[in-house]
């Protein structure tokens, strides 16, 4: 069956690019749905094809010419239009809605815009109960935020990765997810994990 969006499936052996490996491969001339129900294959983690550094939004940092890839169903067999990600780098469930299927870069968007909301006190209560862990955040923070702009500039969640700020794809982890979301809470059509890893 022909596929209806052009999906690029990379070849086995295929190497990540980490940040900073520019430029990025340029997208294939042929593409093809990949054989089974995971993301899109630009949102794959084996391998890493193309890492986005969530610290800057999508336009800035997504390579022109996957910037097309953006508008592709995000999960191209079961095209959901409501999905939510979690992951084991922050405690926060991001729900996202898609005008029609949620694509690749109502993805993107939705991971860059909820990390720039500011820490609430109930997340900076949460973090202090971890001596590592509020080092680590002050640490992203202080370097992220000039000291003459930090009484104007508040944390951000962004800051609670630390410096593991590049997002590398999703996977599919139902234990992780069965166990981290809470009982009763609302169910939507998938649920997925953002898996990152560390920029320097």
């Amino acid at each position: 069956m022909p596929a209806p969006y052009p999906y690029y499936v990379p070849p086995t052996g295929y190497p990540p690019y980490p940040y900073g490996a520019w430029p990025y491969p340029a997208p294939p001339q042929h593409w093809m749905l990949p054989a089974n129900s995971g993301p899109h294959p630009v949102l794959s983690t084996t391998p890493a094809v193309m890492p986005y550094n969530i610290e800057l939004h999508p336009r800035e940092a997504i390579p022109k010419a996957y910037q097309t890839v953006g508008t592709h169903p995000m999960l191209p067999h079961s095209a959901p239009t409501r999905i939510q990600v979690i992951s084991k780098a922050f405690p926060w469930t991001i729900e996202i809605q898609g005008i029609q299927a949620v694509t690749c870069k109502d993805l993107w968007k939705s991971l860059y815009h909820h990390l720039q909301q500011p820490i609430t006190d109930v997340d900076w209560a949460h973090i202090v109960r971890d001596e590592s862990l509020k080092r680590a955040v002050r640490r992203a923070y202080e370097k992220r935020v000039k000291p003459e702009h930090r009484s104007s500039s508040p944390m951000r969640r962004i800051d609670y990765l630390g410096n593991s700020t590049l997002f590398i794809g999703l996977e599919k982890d139902d234990a992780y997810v069965q166990n981290t979301l809470m009982p009763g809470a609302k169910k939507v059509q998938e649920t997925w994990v953002a898996r990152f890893m560390k920029s320097t």
